[in-house]
C-alpha cells in the first residue's frame, strides 16, 4: 500500500480536468453547494478520480462527502487488498468509511441470474441503505464516457428501443449521479498520473468472458483503430442526444397517460382508454403503456420492447377482445374500449385440453368450489311463486331454472370446443361463443364462466343466461336457484364488458 502522504487527496485545483467536472456539474446542475454525497469507491482510477474532484470542490461548496466500498466476494485476496486500500484512503482524507460484503457467486446460483446483474442489484441496494440511514441525497458513481459508449453499444446488440439507446442516465429518479461522465478514461489516467494519485487495479476487467469486457478490451478498441478514432465520443454524443429526445417524449407520454386513465368504477388494475389511445403517435403509445406497466407493478428492467410492441398492436386490432401474458405475472386485458394491466392472481391453467376435462358432478343442492380464480356455484331450491324473471346486464346475477324441465344430477364443467347454447328467447341453439361475444364477455374471462349442464346440453353458463330448454313458466312447480359467486378480480373484469 502506498505511504499516507501519497493517499492525501486534496491535489490537482489547477487541474484541466477538475475545471471541466466544475462546468459539467453546473451545466447539468447535478447537485448544489452543501449539498451531501455517498461517493461509490472501488479503488480504481475512474472512482478514485471521482473522489479527488469532489474533496476539491467541497471546499468551495461545503459538500458533505462519505465514501461506500461494496465487496463483492469474486477476488479473493484482491478483494480485500481493495477494501483495505479504500478504507486508508479514507481514514488520511478524513471521511467515513462504509463497507459491505456479499458472496454475489454464491446469491447469484441460488437465484439462477446472471453474476453482473446480481452483484449490481446488491450494490446499489447497499449504497441507497447506507445514503438512506446517513442522511446523504446523493449517490455518486465513477461512470466515465467510455463506459457510456460500451454500455450503447451492449444494449443496442441486445435489441433495446430508444430509450435504452440513451444508455447510462446521467441522474436517475432515486438520486444516482454520475459526475465522470462527461470524461474519457485517458484523461482521467493522465491526471491521476500527473499528480501521483495511486489506486488498484481489477484483474477481472482483463478477463473477455463478460459481454461487457469483449465490448471494452475487444470491439471499441478495433472500432477506434479502423473506423473512427473519435468512436467513443461520437456515441457517446448520440447517447446524448437519444437521452434529450427521450426525456421531451416521456414528458410528452406523461401528460398523456394521465388524459387515458379510464374513469370507470370498480376497473381492475391500471385501466387504459383506448379511443384515447388510438389518438396518439406510436412512440407516445407505447411509453403510455411502459407507464402503465410500471404502475400496475412490473418493475421497469422487466418491460421489453416486445411488450410494448404486442400492447399497441393490441390497441390498434379490429379483435375487441384479447389478452396478453407480461412479465410477473401481469396480463394486458382488452375488452372493447378498455385495455388493462392486472395480477394474475389466479391458478387456473389456460390450457384448452385441462379446460376440457374439467367436471363437477352436482347430484343435489349444494355448494360447489371451482378451481382456484373462479369462485364457486350455489345451487339451492327456490320458491317458483316468488321469481320474477328480468334481464339483468351485470355479471354476475342470479339464474333461476325449472327443476320440472331439467332436473339433477347436473354437471358443472367450463367451456368446451364447440359448445352451443340456446338462450332464452332463440327457437334454434347456436354456437356458445357467438352468444358471449353478443354479450361482450371479456375473451379471458369467458374461459372461467362455470356452465352448468344435463348431458349433452348446456342449461344455463352460470351467471349470465339460462337456456331456453329450462325457462320458468306459470306452470313452474320446482324451482333451483345458480348463484356464481367468482373472486372479486373476476367480478370486476366482468364489469369491462360495457364498452362505454
Amino acid at each position: 500500500m502506498p505511504p499516507s502522504d501519497d493517499l492525501y487527496l486534496n491535489k490537482g485545483q489547477n487541474s484541466p480536468l477538475f475545471a471541466s467536472f466544475k462546468g459539467f456539474i453546473r451545466k447539468e446542475k447535478l447537485f448544489s453547494h452543501r449539498d451531501s454525497i455517498l461517493v461509490a469507491v472501488s479503488g480504481g482510477p475512474d472512482s478514485l478520480c471521482l473522489l479527488n474532484l469532489l474533496i476539491l470542490l467541497s471546499e468551495a461548496w461545503s459538500l458533505r462527502l462519505a465514501v461506500a466500498h461494496f465487496d463483492h466476494g469474486l477476488r479473493g485476496q484482491e478483494s480485500r487488498r481493495d477494501r483495505d486500500f479504500v478504507r486508508q484512503v479514507c481514514k488520511v482524507n478524513s471521511l467515513p468509511f462504509f463497507f459491505e460484503y456479499a458472496d454475489v457467486g454464491a446469491e447469484a446460483k441460488e437465484k439462477k441470474k446472471g453474476i453482473q446483474d446480481i452483484a449490481r442489484q446488491l450494490r446499489y441496494a447497499f449504497f441507497k441503505q447506507i445514503a438512506q440511514t446517513n442522511g446523504l441525497r446523493f449517490i455518486a458513481t465513477g461512470h466515465t464516457c467510455d463506459d457510456q459508449a460500451e454500455e450503447i453499444l451492449f444494449r443496442l446488440i441486445r435489441g433495446a428501443g430508444p430509450e435504452g439507446l440513451s444508455g447510462i442516465r446521467l441522474k436517475r429518479a432515486d438520486n444516482v449521479i454520475r459526475p465522470l461522465l462527461f470524461c474519457k478514461k485517458a484523461d482521467i489516467l493522465a491526471h491521476l498520473a500527473q499528480y501521483q494519485i495511486p489506486f488498484v487495479s481489477d484483474s477481472s476487467n482483463l478477463q473477455t468472458k463478460y459481454t461487457r469486457n469483449k465490448i471494452r478490451r475487444l470491439i471499441m478498441p478495433l472500432i477506434e483503430k479502423q473506423i473512427n478514432p473519435s468512436a467513443t465520443n461520437a456515441i457517446y454524443k448520440a447517447g446524448r442526444l437519444l437521452a434529450q429526445d427521450s426525456r421531451a417524449l416521456e414528458s410528452i407520454a406523461d401528460a398523456a397517460y394521465e388524459k387515458c386513465l379510464t374513469k370507470k368504477q370498480n376497473v381492475p388494475g391500471i385501466a387504459l382508454d383506448r379511443s384515447l389511445l388510438l389518438e396518439l403517435p406510436e412512440a407516445i403509445r407505447k411509453r403510455v403503456f411502459k407507464r402503465a406497466m410500471e404502475q400496475a407493478g412490473i418493475r421497469p428492467w422487466k418491460i421489453r420492447y416486445d411488450h410494448l410492441e404486442k400492447a399497441s398492436e393490441i390497441s390498434l386490432s379490429t379483435k375487441p377482445s384479447s389478452f396478453y401474458l407480461l412479465p410477473e405475472k401481469f396480463m394486458l386485458l382488452r375488452n372493447y374500449n378498455t385495455i388493462c394491466i392486472v395480477k394474475k392472481t389466479f391458478e387456473y391453467i389456460w390450457k384448452t385440453k385441462d379446460r376440457n376435462h374439467f367436471c363437477l358432478i352436482a347430484a343435489s343442492p349444494g355448494s360447489f368450489e371451482l378451481p382456484k380464480g373462479a369462485g364457486k356455484i350455489l345451487l339451492k331450491k327456490a320458491d317458483c311463486a316468488t321469481i320474477t324473471e328480468a334481464f339483468q346486464a351485470d355479471v354476475p346475477h342470479p339464474l333461476f331454472i325449472d327443476l320440472d324441465q331439467a332436473d339433477f344430477p347436473f354437471t358443472i364443467t367450463f367451456r368446451k370446443d364447440g359448445d352451443r347454447f340456446q338462450p332464452i328467447g332463440q327457437r334454434h341453439e347456436g354456437k356458445l361463443k357467438k352468444f358471449l361475444i353478443s354479450r361482450r364477455i371479456p375473451r379471458f374471462s369467458r374461459d372461467f364462466l362455470p356452465i352448468l349442464r344435463k348431458g349433452d346440453k348446456i342449461i344455463a353458463v352460470c351467471g349470465l343466461e339460462i337456456s331456453q330448454q329450462a325457462v320458468i313458466t306459470g306452470k313452474s312447480k320446482r324451482c333451483l336457484k345458480i348463484v356464481w359467486e367468482p373472486e372479486e378480480w373476476l367480478t370486476n373484469l366482468n364489469s369491462l364488458k360495457n364498452p362505454h
